[in-house]
């Protein structure tokens, strides 16, 4: 089956999207109103401050404080336990289930390894990866609990790094095209929604990579490559001439140049929208798509060459 002759969207939630409970209960409407392809793929990045906490964890066992590090895992498993017990009713464990899993898993790592020097860069981007995992459980469940099946599909499977970094990664898109395509082999038609993490990949040895600062931007560029899908940016604002965190009456625009998005990376004045490595996909596989806000949908910025 060729993936690139189905109709696609690819969605990409995180940040502010995915920032608690609240959040997720929004996503299944922005599902119905905006994902309405013939298959459509949400790539999902770490809730709120998630992937800073995990910063922590792995600071504190790079320093060896095994226990204080397995402390900060039990805050965090809290923490998303507390979103499944708003979003879900008391019978429906799956995602807490999953989520306990993911936890035990890295807490186990933790407390097995020492961080050797030669291992940092490679422990960092497993300890790192659990943030997007864990919202990926609970994306996945949740959806399906509003009426929205999903197959979940795991980038560690399919995104494949190249080179030697285990962090900021570079993807290998044509290697990553075929680990899709291969998944999806058997099927004859693609799943109308899809489920899967920004930001992590993995070398071909399995070892699980992560993508660095806005990584799941990148992600999502990269799934667009392979699927030569339309990509949706689900953030806090559209694009505006200034940022709209620092200037209340920064202007909203309804389109702006790839060119433009690319020369924001460089200015001092202001944080751009999207990041360099995304913008270079974009450009390369003529990648159309839009930056919306998920707190009002009206408010959208169209992505033009």
């Amino acid at each position: 089956m060729n993936i690139r002759n189905f109709d696609v969207v690819i969605g990409k939630f995180g940040g502010n999207a995915l920032k608690d409970a609240n959040a997720f209960k929004a996503l299944p409407g922005i599902v119905d109103e905006e994902m309405t392809a013939q298959s459509n793929v949400l790539v999902v990045s770490a809730t709120g401050s998630t992937t800073r906490e995990l910063d922590k964890v792995f600071k504190q066992y790079e320093n060896r404080n095994k226990k204080e590090a397995i402390d900060l895992l039990d805050g965090i498993l809290y923490t998303h336990e507390e979103i499944c017990w708003t979003l879900f009713p008391e019978d429906n464990t799956l995602a807490i289930d999953e989520i306990r899993k993911s936890i035990k898993c890295t807490a186990e790592y933790i407390s097995g390894n020492y961080p050797l020097n030669e291992k940092k860069e490679q422990a960092h981007a497993k300890i790192l990866s659990l943030g997007e995992v864990l919202s990926w459980h609970i994306v996945s469940a949740y959806l399906v609990y509003n009426g929205i099946e999903n197959f979940k599909l795991d980038s560690r499977e399919v995104v494949r790094t190249i080179g030697e970094k285990y962090t900021n990664a570079i993807v290998d898109i044509p290697q990553t095209l075929q680990k899709i395509s291969n998944t999806f082999s058997s099927y004859e038609y693609l799943p109308r929604y899809i489920v899967c993490q920004g930001f992590i990949g993995s070398k071909a040895t399995s070892n699980t990579t992560t993508l660095g600062y806005e990584g799941s931007d990148y992600s999502a560029s990269v799934y667009a490559a392979c699927f030569g899908g339309y990509l949706k940016f689900f953030k806090e604002f559209a694009y505006h001439d200034l940022d709209p965190d620092i200037y209340p009456n920064a202007e909203h625009l309804e389109s702006v140049n790839i060119d433009d998005l690319t020369r924001d990376v460089n200015r001092t004045d202001k944080k751009p929208i999207l990041h360099r490595l995304t913008l270079e996909v974009m450009k390369e596989f003529k990648i159309s798509g839009e930056i919306i806000s998920h707190n009002n949908l009206s408010k959208r910025t169209k992505i033009v060459f």
